[in-house]
């Protein structure tokens, strides 16, 4: 059996989206979430599916900004929140928003689409794959201290009272976005519930912002909370972070792991390659204690997409797509890069180097999977011998692709 056709969502619509998504995701929405999620819904790429006069599945997406290899900005479509009331899935709800949604995106020029996916098994299937990933990390601050060599710089470490901080954090993000590939705008109105410590006010811990300045410049920022009872098994808990050069990196880790009267830093998601084992004395004292998937990304014009994106060296491949989702990218593409950085995308009869699903394409478009990993998995075909380590090598990125904003 299946629900409604899917219709695009307006601001009335709010509280009706909310309860969907709280039951979806068995969790409260706060007054800042709620906020972002209504103002979403005025941009007119939010979809649901009604029974009745019950809105039984949402989909909030609005438009951001998504930085590619070249660290050029390419627009693209963020779903922010997705979900299906328990007692209607099954039904085909999911299927008809992720149809509706790509359809309207290819209907208006859109060429990508960006998520962050709360069950990693569902969107393979319409096309999605998984694009950054991320780690987690513990520092133990018994062994840990920063090598000599690696103290900072001119600037200072000064903390951010909230007000202050709104006003100057969303320009250092949307600066140090630029400098990486994966890394998406954030709207305006998501600012208050980035900068508020979530759960019950009386025991949420209290969240700081740490600022690096240089010459009056905030240069970069670690937003952190300090958990744990009393003076024992206390633990810095890093946010978020970002920086616009290196100098703000090393001053704020150094002070992150120098704060007294805590017994750790550990971080949430940050990318795979984080320096910041390479500034201790003992590397040993930073420890990976988890990894994961980060944004999922949906080529929804390969064409466009692969035309759009810089390549690291000279090369052609001919790639065979499949796309049940997207028909219009079905076939065989050649990618041809010349020594100038200029690239030429065009259908052609010659045979397939690569055969591949769009799941797969769109986990490699940002360089941060590989080719020959998906190979050895039997994610893609391999036709041509070294087919899959010349793909890689078009495509290998630096540094390794991250989202911050999701």
């Amino acid at each position: 059996m299946t629900e409604g056709v899917p219709r695009r969502a307006a601001p009335g619509d709010g509280e009706a989206v909310r309860s969907c998504l709280e039951a979806g995701f068995s969790s409260r929405y706060d007054d800042a979430r709620a906020a972002s999620v209504l103002a979403a819904l005025g941009e007119g790429a939010s979809l649901v599916v009604e029974h009745g006069a019950l809105v039984v599945g949402a989909l909030v997406a609005h438009e951001v900004e998504l930085t590619l290899p070249c660290l050029d900005g390419m627009r693209a479509r963020c779903v922010s929140d997705l979900a299906v009331r328990p007692t209607h899935r099954r039904r085909g709800v999911l299927r008809a928003l992720m149809g509706a949604a790509l359809g309207q995106a290819h209907e208006q020029g859109e060429a990508i689409a960006v998520l962050g996916a709360s069950e990693a098994g569902i969107y393979p299937r319409f096309g999605w794959g998984a694009a950054t990933h991320t780690a987690s990390y513990r520092v133990d601050r018994r062994s840990a201290s920063l090598l000599a060599s690696a103290r900072p710089s001119p600037g200072t470490v000064a903390l951010l009272e909230p007000g202050p901080a709104s006003a100057v954090l969303p320009a250092v993000l949307d600066a140090a976005r630029r400098r990486r590939a994966g890394e998406i705008s954030r709207r305006p109105d998501a600012w208050p519930e980035v900068l508020a410590a979530g759960g019950d006010r009386q025991s949420a811990p209290c969240r700081f912002v740490a600022a690096y300045l240089d010459g009056g410049q905030v240069e970069g920022y670690a937003l952190y909370e300090v958990r744990g009872a009393g003076e024992e098994r206390r633990e810095v808990v890093l946010v978020e972070c970002a920086t616009t050069g290196d100098a703000a990196y090393v001053a704020l880790f150094g002070y992150l792991v120098g704060i007294d009267l805590t017994d750790a830093l550990r971080t949430g998601e940050r990318p795979v390659d984080e320096p910041v084992r390479h500034l201790l004395d003992d590397p040993r004292a930073l420890e990976t204690v988890g990894t994961s998937d980060g944004a999922w990304l949906r080529l929804i014009d390969a064409r466009t997409c692969l035309e759009r994106r810089g390549y690291s060296a000279a090369g052609r491949v001919v790639l065979e797509v499949h796309d049940a989702t997207c028909p219009w990218n079905e076939g065989r593409w050649s990618i041809e890069t010349d020594a100038d950085g200029e690239t030429d995308v065009t259908a052609t009869t010659d045979p397939a180097e690569i055969e591949l699903g769009a799941s797969e394409l769109a986990a490699l478009y940002l360089g941060g999977t590989r080719a020959t990993s998906l190979r050895s998995a039997g994610r893609v075909l391999e036709h041509e011998r070294g087919a899959a380590l010349r793909l890689d090598t078009l495509l290998y990125c630096d540094p390794v692709p991250f989202c911050t904003a999701l």
